[in-house]
């Protein structure tokens, strides 16, 4: 019996040392997108705008609506631009984009980017894909 209990424990170990890394532990599968930008005169220009978008999984209308309320400036799509009419550091542009994430991507219950926009009877909510938690989008 001494001896099953061993070659158990080790195939245990075994075991335990081939399972993937779990939650903090190891690289996250969703990486924060780095903002691209420039300052031109009074503007800002956000050069990869459009593929931030993509990797947050947003329209760029509801990214650029986030953007000129947070900062309190006009903006415009321009291409894959978004030109902002203010200076904006691209440290304060990259913590914008982080907020975004919180506010509008990661699901508050389980805490995965695996989220989606839907209206239902006229209220946007955030609907997470992974665990079905539902949660009011903030305006």
């Amino acid at each position: 019996m001494k001896g099953q209990d061993n070659d158990y424990e080790s195939m245990l170990d075994s075991a335990y040392a081939n399972l993937p890394k779990g939650k903090g532990e190891g690289s996250s599968r969703f990486v924060v997108p780095e903002v691209d930008s420039i300052i031109e005169g009074n503007k800002t220009i956000i050069k990869n705008f459009h593929s931030i978008a993509e990797k947050v999984r947003r329209d760029i209308s509801i990214l650029s609506k986030f953007f000129s309320r947070e900062l309190g400036a006009p903006v415009s799509v321009e291409g894959n631009f978004l030109i902002i009419q203010k200076k904006v550091k691209r440290e304060v542009l990259q913590k914008k984009v982080e907020a975004f994430i919180m506010d509008y991507v990661i699901c508050h219950e389980c805490k995965k980017p695996d989220t989606k926009i839907v209206v239902v009877d006229g209220v946007r909510s955030i609907l997470c894909e992974a665990c079905g938690a539902r949660r009011v989008a903030r305006k």
